[in-house]
């Protein structure tokens, strides 16, 4: 056994001469079993990340079998150059490399870290919605906060400006669903019936759903990209500054203009697809427009009615509520209002067409 072994690195070109010192080394070590080992590193070798490795790979040997390292070094400034070095990788920090994860083991944590985003969204969503309720009943009790101005120019917005697409696009729809219906009603005698169909599709369902898409595409994007711009810009903040709550100056009005114009519109959009079946049963069928009103009078409900209304109630709600809470949650960045804008469509529809079928369901239930 020696207490002391002193070995010079005289080479140190390549990783080969790494391994051979360190290779001889750790047998002299396991030979001679020293108390204290003393490296000496030559004016000729150059200061390199191989050099620190090596450095750093003996002296955790050392250390594990609690024996006494010294280096001494014949060039001050290899010496310093490697310090600097030691204290650069201390203080920055070095990404690890991760192990490769099995591929199902992957899918599942980002299924998990996904569905976590969604409950947080989903719930700040209702605390959103419990804002704007209590909100609206400030709106009762101190009505000079609620702002009529923004709520009848938002309401020239969102309804009037929209009459042109939506009726446009009922009258085409009422018109192809009757086209549809009057190939098979023909060969049945049975004309008169293309009345029922396009009053009942056009009511329950068509006339509500088509207004909520429509609506998704122009008023929930323009709620979103108007709320998202303010707030990359900071006016959200300067509105703060002086005194005015965003919520009654942008949200309040903006929802409640969308949903006192959902439900007219949808009235607009029976009416215009009434009008585009109406033109297909006098054409192909020979049902005067008179017998046709007539028949539609004699199928219709005031259930009928009270379903399409409160679709389109809900509809108008969730597109004004969607937009607005989309908007106030744009991040910062360049492309942050583009992503939050399509965001708030996909998820408008998505819920549009989630509460389409739960209120038919219930609809068919309670036998609305």
């Amino acid at each position: 056994m020696s207490d002391e072994i002193t070995i010079p690195i005289e080479k140190a070109e390549n990783l080969d001469d790494f391994y051979s010192f360190w290779e001889h080394l750790e047998k002299k070590i396991s030979t001679l079993n020293p108390s204290q080992v003393n490296i000496i590193i030559k004016s000729n070798i150059r200061a390199t990340s191989g050099l620190f490795v090596l450095l750093d790979k003996i002296q955790d040997y050392c250390l594990n079998r609690k024996i006494d390292l010294k280096i001494h070094w014949e060039s001050e400034q290899t010496k310093k150059f490697l310090n600097n070095f030691k204290a650069f990788v201390k203080h920055v920090h070095i990404k690890p490399i991760r192990p490769r994860k099995n591929p199902l083991v992957g899918l599942v944590e980002k299924i998990g870290w996904l569905s976590i985003a969604q409950i947080q969204e989903i719930k700040d969503f209702i605390i959103f919605t419990g804002k704007f309720s209590l909100c609206c009943v400030k709106c009762f009790s101190k009505p000079g906060r609620f702002r009529l101005s923004e709520l009848l120019y938002n309401l020239d917005h969102v309804g009037t400006r929209a009459m042109v697409i939506v009726g446009t696009m009922s009258a085409l729809v009422g018109l192809v669903t009757a086209f549809q219906a009057s190939i098979q009603l023909r060969q049945f005698g049975a004309n008169i019936f293309v009345a029922d169909l396009v009053a009942l599709a056009m009511i329950r369902e068509l006339s509500p759903l088509i207004t909520a898409i429509l609506m998704a595409g122009r008023t929930t994007s323009a709620f979103t990209a108007e709320i998202g711009t303010m707030k990359i810009n900071e006016e959200l903040d300067s509105l703060k500054t002086i005194n005015v709550d965003p919520f009654y100056f942008l949200v309040i009005p903006k929802t409640i203009s969308s949903v006192v114009a959902g439900p007219l519109l949808t009235i607009w959009s029976v009416f215009t697809g009434f009008l585009g079946g109406m033109t297909v049963a006098f054409l192909a069928l020979e049902v005067t427009p008179s017998s046709f009103l007539q028949e539609a009078h004699g199928i219709l409900t005031i259930s009928d009615l009270w379903v399409g209304f409160l679709k389109s109630l809900v509809f108008s709600f969730i597109v004004g509520m969607t937009g607005c809470f989309m908007g106030l949650e744009t991040g910062h960045g360049a492309d942050a209002v583009g992503r939050q804008t399509t965001k708030a469509v996909v998820r408008t529809l998505f819920s549009i067409v989630i509460a389409d079928a739960f209120i038919t369901l219930l609809s068919y239930a309670f036998n609305w």
